[in-house]
């Protein structure tokens, strides 16, 4: 969902601009707000666009029928509370939920799955969700990072997940979801890059 429940320092929406791979925002930006919240100076001028609202009210259903595709049964399809990293200063808001039990889903492009870099994966545990809708055309491949592909990875770490799942909505009619498994190679890049950000919050 885009209304935030996290705080302003280091949180799952923003390590795409921790990394330097974001689109629409970045680092020096996301500093300068932090800093000012620590302060109690920051101005909330945020309102939500046109945009962003049409995306709130589709991402419960376009979860909810990721969910069914892969055959999921245990869902949260809105997610009102914020989780916790149990070691980094870290937070997530994720746009859902869900559990499963050696679910096998299985790279299929006709109904719009995508096992990233497997051809089947099998679901246990606790999984993330993340949800964007895009006016882009879908690339070739994964979506790029800041298309909540750093989201979700990040949403994984704090809720020590093995698999994730992102849905995109591409040109308001070509629903895709990419399932991905964890990356151990991201954990140490993470915590580098929320550390670094975290101590130049604190020292201004």
């Amino acid at each position: 969902m885009v209304g935030k429940l996290t705080w302003y320092r280091a949180t799952s929406s923003i390590t795409c601009a921790l990394f330097d791979r974001a689109r629409f925002f970045d680092k020096h930006g996301c500093l300068k707000k932090a800093i000012a919240e620590k302060n109690g100076t920051l101005e909330d001028t945020w309102n939500q666009t046109n945009r962003q609202a049409t995306g709130d009210l589709l991402e419960p259903v376009l979860i909810q029928e990721a969910a069914r595709r892969l055959g999921i049964t245990e869902l949260e399809a809105e997610v009102d509370y914020k989780i916790d990293h149990p070691e980094l200063p870290l937070q997530a808001s994720l746009d859902g939920r869900c559990k499963a039990v050696n679910l096998k889903v299985s790279h299929d492009t006709n109904n719009g799955i995508y096992v990233v870099g497997h051809k089947d994966l099998i679901l246990n545990g606790d999984i993330p969700i993340e949800c964007k809708c895009s006016s882009d055309f879908p690339s070739v491949g994964e979506p790029p990072k800041y298309l909540g592909v750093d989201q979700l990875h990040t949403s994984m770490e704090i809720l020590n997940a093995e698999y994730g799942i992102l849905i995109v909505l591409y040109q308001s009619t070509d629903l895709r979801i990419y399932v991905y498994k964890r990356e151990e190679a991201f954990k140490s890049e993470l915590a580098r890059v929320v550390l670094d950000f975290d101590r130049r919050v604190n020292e201004e």
